[in-house]
C-alpha cells in the first residue's frame, strides 16, 4: 500500500482516504452511472479504475470531482488505489464480486446494492448496502457510511474467507473425509 500522503496519477495529487473508489468494467448494467451521479450530486471525490463501452458516456457526465485512470495499471498501483481509498462502491447486481473481497482485503469498507450477492460477502462492520441502483440511494448510502467507524482489521480478516489457502485447506479436508 501506499506510502506518504498522497498518490498522484495522471498529473493528479489523490490525498490518501479523500476519494471513493470503483473498480470495474464500464458497461451499462454494472450502473457505474448512478455512483457517478451521486458522486456529482454530493460533491464527492470518485476515482474510476475501468475500461468498456460506457466510459465516454461516464466521462461526459462526470465533474471535476471525478477521476478516470486511463492506463492499465499494475497489481501493485491497483492496491495502492484499494488501500488509499475512503471506501469502495460498488451497484451492480452480481452473483460474486471478486473487487469487493480485493477492496476488503485492503481493509476498506464497501457499500454495495443489496440485492447483488456483493452485500452476502459484507456485514455491517465491513460495509453499508443499499436498496435500489439509483442515484439517491447511493447518496443516502454514502451519508450513512461517514457516520459509522469501520475497523479496517475486521475488513481485511472478512476477505480472508475467500482466500486462497482457505479454499485448499477445506478442499482437502473434505476429500480426505470422503476417502
Amino acid at each position: 500500500i501506499l506510502k506518504g500522503e498522497t498518490l498522484r496519477t495522471q498529473g493528479l495529487t489523490l490525498k490518501q482516504r479523500d476519494y471513493f473508489l470503483v473498480v470495474s468494467r464500464l458497461v451499462r448494467y454494472k450502473r457505474v452511472d448512478v455512483i457517478v451521479d451521486a458522486c456529482n450530486e454530493l460533491g464527492l471525490p470518485l476515482v474510476v479504475i475501468g475500461d468498456g463501452m460506457e466510459k465516454r458516456v461516464l466521462k461526459d457526465r462526470a465533474r471535476k470531482n471525478i477521476t478516470f485512470i486511463d492506463r492499465h495499471l499494475t497489481d501493485d498501483e491497483l492496491a495502492s488505489y484499494y488501500g488509499s481509498c475512503r471506501a469502495f462502491i460498488h451497484a451492480a447486481d452480481e452473483d460474486f464480486g471478486i473487487v469487493a473481497v480485493e477492496a476488503l482485503a485492503a481493509g476498506k469498507p464497501v457499500i454495495s446494492f443489496r440485492g447483488s450477492a456483493v452485500s452476502e460477502i459484507i456485514d455491517r462492520h465491513t460495509g453499508v448496502t443499499f436498496n435500489q441502483q439509483t442515484k439517491h440511494a447511493i447518496m443516502n448510502a454514502l451519508k450513512s457510511f461517514d457516520k459509522i467507524q469501520f475497523d479496517p482489521e475486521k475488513a481485511t480478516k472478512r476477505a480472508q474467507i475467500f482466500s486462497e489457502e482457505r479454499f485448499l485447506r477445506e478442499f482437502k479436508e473434505k476429500i480426505d473425509s470422503l476417502i
